[in-house]
């Protein structure tokens, strides 16, 4: 979460930050989710709002400069069945994209992080659980 803190400023953002950008929020968004954040709440949050500052400033630039392949390789960040080529689209009013497989729909905000899978979060469990015989029963 703190990595994204490096984004701040004014200085514009090249493809390299661009991907990285929205890997940083996805993931983020991801650990926040499952992070224990008792040890210090006080600083939790205010780390947590120091990085939805810098995606808010941020926003418009990532919108415009993302591409198919830096999404993609977002999603892929959190869920590992995730296809390796996806078509995303946006409406371009907003931060949110969506793209679609044979079996799954993608959602993507890259100004919250968040992540859909079939309109669910994805799992937090390991691929190896998830592929697991027994688990399908």
């Amino acid at each position: 979460m703190s990595a994204i803190t490096c984004y701040g400023g004014s200085y514009s953002l090249d493809d390299k930050d661009v991907s990285e950008l929205c890997r940083l929020s996805v993931v983020s968004n991801q650990g926040a989710v499952f992070e224990d954040s008792s040890s210090d709440p006080v600083k939790f949050r205010s780390l947590r709002m120091r990085y939805h500052r810098i995606l808010c400033d941020r926003c418009d630039e990532l919108v415009s400069l993302v591409s198919d392949e830096m999404l993609t390789k977002a999603l892929q960040s959190v869920v590992q069945y995730a296809p390796t080529q996806l078509e995303w689209a946006n409406d371009k009013d907003t931060s949110c994209f969506e793209a679609s497989s044979f079996t799954h729909l993608f959602n993507i905000n890259l100004l919250t992080g968040v992540v859909l899978v079939n309109g669910l979060p994805p799992s937090s469990l390991p691929a190896s659980i998830l592929t697991h015989p027994l688990y399908f029963r």
